[in-house]
């Protein structure tokens, strides 16, 4: 049997530490800033305006089939409904942010926000904020509320067991979770785009892809100019993406490391390509050891190590629940990761895993009015009612399908456009036009124009 002497020679090798990491008990500060988060994330994810406007979506702009449509998922929504249940789940984060009722305050925003904000998912395009479903799911099952709560649940800790795995479990759980989106979303980058994904090139038609989905003249900081820093980006993305969980792993400085290297991603990407995923970048706190940090600040010496396990083995029922989420959502996960599946509640995260290109096809709708005037309707016609990346697929699916099928599509188009402008509906003729344009920044260069579907016209 080796010695004390001989173990610090010989420090176990990263496989036992990662698991000795993931088994091991914490503090109740550190759940409690992952409920924090979790709330504030959801301040993020969840919009009113969009989940009332999608409540009542035309059928022929509906996204695929999804699983929960095979369970009855309904087509349409109560607007009214929608909005009551996006009053109830913002009054619930709130109750759970300070701790009051937190647990079923949770469930609150579980099923009320989590009812919301999948209407414009199976709708629309899927974004995937996914992550936070499962946060608010894991914190339900776990006593979130013991430490930063105004009014803790029942049985509150004691000051000499402050730490058990029960406070452990839903942090490890997600980082597992975290870890797994991110790995397929840079594994299928590599798959699918290669070498050529850190080129500048490649990264330079993903800005300008992006910019060009605003159709505003305030575009971010034009690092396009840059190809070197681009190339380093897309490097930097790609070792982020497949290394994140692995970081995460080896010990405390890396789990530091990966924290702060994945919050300046979602920084910058939200700051150059006006992608908001900081909801993600919220989830980074499962990975510090907040109670750790506030003594070490406080110049106090951590001395709950021997409490731990006694505290560990009088919440371990407390585990069950979490457990039982983990043996779902996990393989589910890593099923979606593996057969790249765009899905909800679990999904492969966004990829980019396509060449980037520097032309786009897009949609345009020209409306002739009886004044002789004329007014063109893009996709950021819907700009004010949802995510810019959702208008975007809104249009491109009203340009796909057989004939039939596509002129359908065109007139609930139509429709939609005609609630954001009701002066559309008095226009005398309406005609569909692709048209192919450059992404490049203040160079439109229309071409290739084509006329789809029927060209409406209204007699005086």
């Amino acid at each position: 049997m080796p010695s004390s002497g001989q173990s610090a020679l010989h420090p176990p090798r990263w496989p036992t530490q990662a698991f000795a990491w993931l088994l091991s008990p914490t503090h109740a500060l550190n759940l409690a800033v992952f409920r924090i988060a979790t709330c504030l994330a959801w301040l993020i994810v969840l919009r009113m305006d969009e989940s009332v406007f999608f409540a009542t979506w035309p059928e022929e702009l509906m996204g695929p089939s999804h699983w929960l449509h095979t369970l009855g998922w309904p087509a349409t929504h109560n607007p009214a409904l929608v909005q009551a249940c996006c009053i109830a789940a913002y009054t619930a984060i709130v109750f759970a942010l300070v701790g009051i009722f937190a647990r079923p305050a949770l469930l609150v925003v579980l099923l009320a926000g989590g009812y919301a904000v999948t209407i414009p998912q199976l709708a629309g395009s899927i974004h995937h904020f996914n992550h936070v479903l499962i946060a608010t799911m894991l914190l339900i099952a776990s006593p979130c509320d013991h430490a930063l709560a105004l009014r803790p649940s029942k049985p509150r800790p004691t000051p000499a067991n402050p730490i058990s795995t029960a406070y452990a479990a839903p942090l490890r759980v997600m980082v597992l979770y975290l870890a797994i989106a991110y790995f397929f979303a840079g594994l299928w980058k590599l798959i699918n785009v290669g070498t050529f994904w850190f080129t500048p090139t490649n990264f330079i038609n993903q800005l300008h892809t992006k910019w060009h989905e605003f159709h505003t003249a305030d575009l971010p900081t034009r690092i396009d100019t840059l190809p070197w820093l681009c190339a380093a980006a897309a490097a930097f993305t790609i070792v982020l993406e497949l290394g994140w969980g692995a970081l995460a792993l080896t010990g405390p400085r890396g789990r530091l490391l990966a924290a702060l290297a994945a919050t300046f991603f979602h920084a910058t990407t939200w700051l150059f390509l006006r992608i908001n995923f900081m909801h993600m970048a919220w989830m980074q706190v499962v990975l510090i050891d907040w109670h750790g940090a506030w003594m070490r600040l406080r110049g106090g010496v951590k001395s709950e190590h021997a409490k731990a396990l006694v505290g560990s083995e009088t919440r371990r029922r407390a585990m069950v629940p979490v457990l039982v989420i983990a043996c779902v959502m996990l393989p589910g996960m890593l099923l979606n990761g593996a057969l790249r599946r765009n899905d909800w509640p679990l999904g492969c995260y966004p990829r980019f895993d396509r060449r980037a290109h520097d032309r786009i096809n897009v949609l345009e709708v020209r409306a002739t009015f009886f004044s002789g005037t004329t007014k063109t309707y893009r996709e950021d016609a819907l700009h004010p009612f949802m995510r810019t990346s959702r208008a975007r697929a809104i249009f491109e699916r009203a340009m796909q399908g057989d004939p039939t099928t596509r002129d359908n599509r065109l007139l609930a188009l139509l429709q939609v456009l005609e609630r954001t402008d009701t002066r559309l509906a008095l226009a005398r003729s309406v005609t569909f036009i692709r048209q192919s344009e450059s992404i490049r920044p203040g160079t439109p260069d229309p071409r290739d124009q084509v006329v789809l579907g029927p060209t409406l016209v209204t007699d005086e």
